[in-house]
Order: C-alpha cells, then structure tokens, then sequence
C-alpha cells in the first residue's frame, strides 16, 4: 500500500535523488515492482513540495527504475513525452515465424526491405540472400545487446537531433574501435571492421544530411566485445550530461 503524500512531506533541503529515492520507496509493492501510474501523478505535487523543477524530479526517478518502467513514467511528462520511439522495435513473433521462410526473405532482400538502414544500404549492393540474412541478424543481435544497457529510445533521440552528441558518441567508437580491429579474426570482428568503416564514411557523409539512424546502427555494430562495457559506460554517461544540460 502507498502511503498518502501529506505523510511524508519531504524537507526543504532534500536533493533531488533523495526526493526521488522517497518516492519509490513509497510506490514499491510487495512484489518489488513499483506503481508506475501512481508515482506519476505524486511526482508535480512533490516536486512543488520540493522547490524542484518537475522535469528534474522526473528524470531522477526514472533513471532508478528499469527501462519500461521509466519509459512509462517519462510519457506523462514533457519534453519527455515528445521524444520519438526509435526505430528498431522488436519483431512480432508472427513476423519472426513468417521470416524464416526462404521465399519471403528472398522477397524482402530482392526489394531491399529491412527495419535497419544499414541493412537496406547492404541489400542495395546485391550481395546475395545469404550476406543480406547474416548482416540483418547481425544486426538484429548488435541493437539488442545495446538496450541491454542503454536507454536505446533515449539515445536515438540524442543521436536524431543534438550534433555535439553525435560527434562525441562516434569520437568515443572510433577511439576504443580502432584498436581493437586492427587485425579483425573471426566473423564477428570482420563485422565490426565492416561498420567501422562505414561509420567513418558516414561520418564523412554527414553534412550532406546521411541518415542518423544509419548512424546509430552502425555505432551500435562497430563495438567490438572487449571495449564494449568501457564504451557503453561513456556514452550513457554523455547522455546523462546532455540530458542534464537540456533540462538546466
């Protein structure tokens, strides 16, 4: 059971964290899970209560619950509700029944149809039925273990719209990147070389207006295993800063 708001009138001199830290405390259930929907709507009044900015307040909750979670509750607030979905939502399981079809993916190769631009790029080289499979699961695998540690709805904001961003995020993958591919063994670095490469041409593309979500696929692509923690730990911490810089 939560417990009602004028119970627990958080002091003048509360951070921000510790406000947030009250609040979900006081939303969780028996379960562990917390009230998302409940939390939202005392989030203005304490935040009032709190001399804080209602966004900031927003942002410090949200970034203690898990990624769904924080997601529902960032939707009730803008400029949090005005951020796009990214574009690499998870397949339906009748797509993922469908696709396995040697016909129908022959089809969507053939027609260069893919929900990843890097795909459609690669399908458009005619590279064969078999390289268009690989590189779509490929990258199929490569977004799905960045969400695993990165708000990906978050960073394909940042990525789409703030250049700074962009910059420092394809600086950091090509630093920790290039090392690593020098001499690229096995399928999975040759893939990463594979992206590196491109991402430096798009790069190089950029002020001719190259597609950002073909970037963030290929950022996403070029980071080989070993620098992949160190890499991810630096662009979440950029995004927190940018993030922090928008909401000042």
């Amino acid at each position: 059971m939560e417990r009602p708001l004028s119970h627990a009138r958080p002091r003048h001199a509360d951070t921000p964290s510790q406000v947030a830290d009250g609040l979900i405390a006081r939303h969780q259930q028996a379960d562990g899970r917390v009230a998302v929907r409940e939390l939202a709507r005392q989030v203005p009044a304490m935040a009032r209560a709190s001399r804080i900015e209602t966004q900031v307040l927003a942002q410090e909750v949200a970034e203690r619950l898990p990624v769904p979670s924080a997601r529902k509750l960032l939707a009730r607030f803008p400029p949090f509700s005005l951020v796009p979905r990214a574009p690499w939502r998870r397949k339906s399981l009748l797509y993922r029944a469908l696709d396995v079809v040697p016909p129908l993916r022959w089809v969507r190769y053939r027609l260069g149809r893919s929900r990843y631009a890097w795909v459609r790029q690669r399908a458009a080289h005619r590279q064969g039925l078999e390289a268009f499979t690989v590189i779509e699961r490929a990258t199929d695998a490569a977004v799905a273990r960045f969400a695993r540690v990165v708000d990906l709805h978050g960073f394909a904001d940042l990525f789409g719209r703030d250049t700074d961003f962009r910059e420092t995020v394809v600086a950091v993958v090509r630093e920790h990147a290039a090392p690593e591919l020098r001499d690229p063994s096995g399928a999975e670095q040759r893939l990463n070389m594979a992206a590196l490469l491109d991402l430096t041409a798009w790069h190089a593309a950029q002020r001719g207006g190259a597609s950002t979500q073909l970037g963030a696929e290929l950022v996403m692509l070029a980071i080989p295993a070993p620098v992949f923690e160190r890499v991810t730990a630096a662009i979440r911490q950029c995004m927190a800063q940018r993030t922090a810089v928008a909401a000042a």
